[in-house]
């Protein structure tokens, strides 16, 4: 192979190269939106996010918003920062006008007011999310909207029928501080509504406030409210505290006889109480804890669980016991694998006390153990003496290689 045919090779070498980089910087890199549409305030990409960057003046009758033909296309709207308001009709399915693609609305901090009707008629909305700051939502502004469930922000003023045939919701919590204006009719029509939750704080449940709500079981009301404006809630139960505003309103309901509405009291004595269940179970040292729960309210009761106590084994024997020293038995619990002692008696003694140190009978040494003992002791080698340490290693090692130097020089005396 020639120079000129290696370097052809190596250029198109580094050529493929080049193209897997780039193929794979193309593979990583985010992905963006590309705006498709836009005006004065608005935009629209094409992932079919709608976003509002600025107030919009409200349309006036037999008008149209800019965006109004791309309806179709939009998936989600988005409410950008320093926004304050959605107008009023701003993305209702009207005449033909249809967002029935649309999905999901976003509400950024700065909103203050949605207007009348702004996201009505569109039961493809299963996700709203409402801005903490929100002051003011108009007349049916999610009116036949599709979400299951929504939370609403506290001291909000809610206007007439805003909630008006949604007939996907099945709960909702109305917070403290929410105001309610016009007909009040708020969830008229929502037929699959079932459980409504009131927190403390609110005063006033308005007139027909639940109406037409054919599947609702429960409504929470609390203690401060203190005013049922006319008929607010026709059907279900309302869970409540005795002697107040809410037990007051049922019983009047069950003499009227019609749309007749049960009273549950958490703080009475009948409860619909489920099975006990262990929270906490109980060991050998401490109590372990069982809960069970109204099926109505949620009201708990509780019981403890005793402890249980060590199980323990029959023990091992863990330290042998000894002429003079006691010997020790451990204990293991089967439970917690916790262990105890007990101490094992010595062994009896195996013999009579014998004479200490070659003493006789009556008292005196043996002279001669006592001389031969101190023979023995001078005439055994002391292992304490470093003599051999510091002399005897150093010549056993320069003998050895005394020796080695000797055999290599006899072999080289032999090959000569």
């Amino acid at each position: 192979m020639d120079k000129t045919e290696r370097t052809r090779r190596a250029v198109r070498f580094a050529a493929l190269l080049a193209a897997c980089a780039l193929l794979l910087f193309l593979a990583a890199r985010p992905a963006y939106a590309v705006e498709v549409a836009g005006g004065d305030g608005w935009s629209l990409d094409d992932a079919g996010v709608l976003t509002l960057s600025e107030d919009i003046a409200p349309i006036t009758a037999g008008g149209a918003y800019e965006w109004e033909p791309y309806a179709a296309q939009v998936k989600e709207v988005k409410v950008a920062e320093g926004v304050t308001e959605v107008p009023s009709m701003a993305f209702a399915t009207r005449g033909g006008v249809s967002y029935a693609s649309l999905q999901k609305a976003t509400m950024s901090s700065t909103v203050r007011t949605i207007g009348v009707s702004a996201f009505a008629d569109n039961p493809s909305l299963t996700e709203v999310y409402l801005n903490d700051g929100l002051e003011r939502v108009e007349n049916v502004a999610f009116g036949g909207a599709g979400f299951a469930e929504i939370e609403l922000p506290e001291n909000v003023t809610w206007a007439s029928d805003v909630f008006i045939d949604c007939d996907s919701l099945v709960s909702v919590t109305i917070p403290a501080g929410s105001e309610w204006g016009g007909g009040n009719a708020q969830f008229y029509g929502c037929d699959s509504l079932e459980t409504v939750y009131i927190e403390e704080g609110v005063a006033q449940i308005p007139a027909t406030f639940l109406n037409g709500c054919g599947s609702l079981e429960y409504v929470w009301v609390p203690k401060s409210v203190t005013e049922f404006v006319g008929t607010p809630i026709l059907g279900g139960c309302i869970i409540g505290y005795t002697g107040t505003a809410a037990e007051e309103y049922a019983d009047w309901r069950q003499e009227v006889g019609v749309n007749v509405v049960d009273f549950h009291a958490i703080d009475g004595d009948e409860h619909t109480y489920g099975e006990w269940q262990t929270v906490a179970e109980p060991t050998c040292t401490e109590s372990g804890k069982q809960i069970r729960t109204c099926a109505i309210c949620g009201a708990e009761q509780s019981q403890e669980l005793a402890a249980t106590g060590h199980i323990w084994d029959a023990g091992v024997v863990t330290k042998e016991p000894t002429e003079s020293a006691e010997g020790v038995r451990t204990y293991t619990c089967a439970t917690c694998g916790q262990t105890k002692t007990e101490p094992i008696a010595k062994l009896p003694q195996t013999g009579g006390d014998k004479p200490q140190g070659g003493d006789r009978p009556d008292g005196s040494a043996d002279a001669n153990e006592g001389s031969a003992q101190e023979g023995t002791q001078d005439e055994l080698p002391q292992t304490g003496d470093g003599t051999f340490a510091l002399i005897g290693l150093p010549a056993l090692a320069l003998l050895l290689v005394s020796a080695g130097l000797i055999l290599a020089a006899r072999n080289r005396a032999e090959r000569s």
